[in-house]
């Protein structure tokens, strides 16, 4: 039974070394590292410290970032395990570390690295608008940019969310782009996670990894050594040191003592053996000393150097008074926080007293003022003692200012008769210096449109309201001069001093109506029996209004009397109210004709549609030539086709010639019938004349034959 009992002991130590030795084989072979052992850490974009300079956390526990190269990497020195050195840092493979001899690596961490991003946001230009550095539209995951740059990089999907951005600090800088001296930006930064090739818009190839190797002493390196390698000692003194062997199962054994140890010392003169492991110094000087254990030996250095001489009683120093030193800005206005900074130094101890007193009583560090409605100037002085009771102050000025908004008022539009004028109160955010701390509230802005010139009413003025409350429109139905006042409210309920305008609003004047027609006398058509006139609009508006329809009126004088427009006339008729800028008029009835043109003007400017009547369009007909409508006068050359004057044309036939031959008879009576023609050409007519001719003949017939 214990003979069996024996066996399998032997066995169970068997498997026991088998598992070790496989374990030690799979963590100590250098050249195939243990990518089982590989760790790695999760993505994120960390925020970045703003100190400048070195190594500095971040928010990721573990990450680091380098100023001067923009890098992030891990760091384990503060978490490796006890026994376990970090031996390589940073290769870009998991098999480019080689551990040094007679260490073999324990474990690999491999990490994603990045580098630090910075983009600057035109505080005054584009979306932003002279925004605040934590408004939406002045951050970089929101800004679109005035100066062409692409930005996509800085927006989703390649940057997550904005929380991944930092306000880092508001800076000036010039951008050639648009060519702006010392634009003001704000500046953010951000993690970006590195990739190989990539394009700088978030497009690329694989991530960026790094690794870290930690390493261990090689458990199968059998040796000895003496522990410390490196001692130093006073002359008297006496040198400790320890003969440590590791056997081939890994362990360590202490054989300082070891009947086998043997130890020995190079210069006898400069420290003898006491002991195993132990050395007296004797003399100043160097030596080696050395350990043999079995067939293996090992050295270690030591250094005797003269003892010190008795220390003398320090002498007490005269105490340095502290350097007291206040900061605190020049102005605040008074919703703000004043902060007062304490700067001071004591340069050999400390400062046990810090009192700080505000216009000759004591105060906070932090504290606010009441309101103010005129700038106050206030004095602080810091008062610090150090530990030996010295003291020294220093003092400081800053001012509380007020809030009280400033109205300012904006004119857009055409100040002219029956014309939009809008009126913004909103410049007022740029008047008002506190507009920061104190915004308007423009719902409470008050408004007063009054006339000055006599004769012009409050009825006269069409006020348009607006959702903005910042912002009216307004239509005058009358030229003349007006005043406009308006106060503005901030958030404290603080109200402005008025800011009135002094308006002057132009007439609306009427177009001038003019025409041209194309001859004096129009003939009637020989087959057709008719005459056309051709009238030609050069009608124009002096104020930049536009012509929106243009009538055109004909008068015949019907009875022949030399008269236009009486009662036996026909009366005066449209051709055409279309806005035709030329019309033709037929007519197939000889005699007198005058045309006039009437225009009316449309709008050349924005308006208030709902304000406006037919009579607010400005009107003009062209002038008659004479105030008697006589015929006679018209037909005048000097007075023929004045260009702002009614026309006057004469529709007459075609002059015919009259041929006739003269034949003998006993007893003939001769009558021409010359159709009403005054003059005879050298044509000749047969058939029916019609009556009814300018000479108000009774009609007849053409006498003759056409003779072969």
């Amino acid at each position: 039974m214990v003979k069996y009992r024996k066996y399998r002991i032997l066995g169970i130590v068997s498997l026991l070394f088998i598992f070790l030795l496989n374990s030690f084989t799979l963590i100590g072979n250098a050249t195939d590292p243990p990518m089982s052992k590989i760790g790695t850490t999760a993505a994120s974009y960390p925020h970045i410290a703003t100190d400048p300079g070195g190594w500095h956390p971040i928010s990721i526990d573990g990450y680091f970032v380098r100023a001067d190269t923009n890098q992030l990497r891990a760091n384990w020195h503060s978490n490796r395990a006890p026994g376990v050195d970090l031996g390589g840092i940073g290769y870009d493979s998991p098999t480019s570390y080689t551990p040094p001899k007679g260490k073999v690596i324990h474990s690999i961490l491999r990490y994603p690295v990045y580098e630090m991003r910075t983009y600057d946001v035109q505080r005054d230009k584009s979306t932003c608008d002279g925004g605040l550095h934590t408004d939406n539209k002045c951050h970089p995951f929101y800004f679109i940019g005035d100066a062409g740059e692409r930005n996509e990089w800085a927006k989703y999907p390649n940057i997550e969310t904005k929380l991944h951005w930092t306000y880092y600090a508001t800076v000036e800088r010039d951008n050639d782009v648009l060519g702006i001296k010392d634009m003001i930006y704000y500046r953010f930064r951000t993690a970006k996670l590195r990739v190989q090739g990539d394009d700088g818009l978030g497009a690329g190839g694989t991530p960026w990894y790094k690794y870290d190797f930690k390493i261990i002493d090689d458990p199968n390196a059998q040796g000895l050594r003496i522990d410390p390698p490196n001692q130093t000692i006073n002359v008297g003194e006496t040198a400790s040191y320890k003969a440590i062997y590791r056997a081939n199962d890994g362990k360590e054994y202490d054989k300082t003592l070891d009947k086998l140890s043997t130890w020995s010392i190079t210069d006898s003169t400069l420290a003898s053996i006491s002991s195993k492991g132990k050395f007296v110094g004797k003399k100043v000087g160097t030596t080696t000393v050395k350990v043999d254990y079995g067939n293996l030996s090992a050295t270690a250095t030591l250094k005797v150097v003269a003892a010190d001489p008795p220390e003398e009683p320090e002498q007490p120093k005269e105490n340095l008074p502290p350097l007291a030193n206040l900061f605190v800005e020049p102005e605040y206005y008074w919703p703000e926080t004043v902060t007062f900074q304490d700067n001071s130094t004591d340069p050999d101890g400390e400062i046990v007293s810090r009192e700080l007193t505000v216009d000759g009583l004591p105060s906070n560090f932090s504290r606010n003022f009441p309101r103010v409605t005129a700038e106050e100037t206030h004095d602080a002085v810091l008062k610090v003692t150090d530990d030996a009771g010295a003291s020294d102050t220093d003092a400081r000025s800053f001012k509380i200012l007020p809030t009280t908004p400033t109205a300012m008022l904006e004119i857009n539009g055409t100040l002219k008769e029956n014309r939009k004028v809008s009126f913004n109160a909103h410049g007022s955010d740029k008047a008002t210096k506190a507009i920061r701390v104190a915004p308007i509230n423009y719902n409470l802005t008050t408004w007063d449109f009054k006339p000055i010139t006599p004769g012009i009413t409050q009825g006269d003025i069409k006020i348009e309201h607006t959702s903005d409350g910042g912002i009216k429109d307004v239509l005058f139905k009358k030229a003349g001069e007006y005043e406009v006042t308006i106060t503005v409210t901030n958030k404290y309920s603080e109200v402005s001093d008025p800011y009135t305008a002094k308006i002057t609003i132009m007439p609306d004047e009427k177009p001038i109506a003019k025409f041209t027609v194309d001859q004096k006398v129009a003939l009637r058509d020989g087959t057709t029996k008719k005459a056309t006139i051709e009238l030609k609009d050069f009608s124009n508006s002096i104020d930049d209004d536009f012509i929106k329809q243009r009538i055109w009126y004909v008068e015949y004088d019907s009875n022949n009397d030399g008269l236009f427009g009486t009662a036996m006339d026909t009366s005066r008729q449209v051709i055409s109210s279309g806005n035709e800028t030329t019309v033709y008029y037929g007519t197939d009835r000889v005699g007198h004709y005058r045309f006039s043109l009437e225009v009316v003007e449309g709008f050349g400017q924005p308006t208030i549609q709902r304000f406006i009547t037919d009579g607010d369009y400005r009107r003009d007909v062209t002038e008659k030539v004479d105030s008697g409508d006589r015929v006679s006068e018209y037909t005048k050359l000097p007075n023929f086709n004045i260009i702002d004057k009614d026309k006057a044309v004469e529709v007459s036939n075609t002059p015919p010639v009259v041929d006739f031959g003269m034949q003998t008879h006993r007893k003939v009576d001769l009558v021409l019938d010359i159709g009403g023609l005054t003059k005879a050409s050298q044509q000749h007519m047969t058939g029916n004349h019609p009556g009814g001719t300018s000479n108000n003949d009774g009609g007849g017939y053409y006498d003759h034959k056409v003779r072969p």
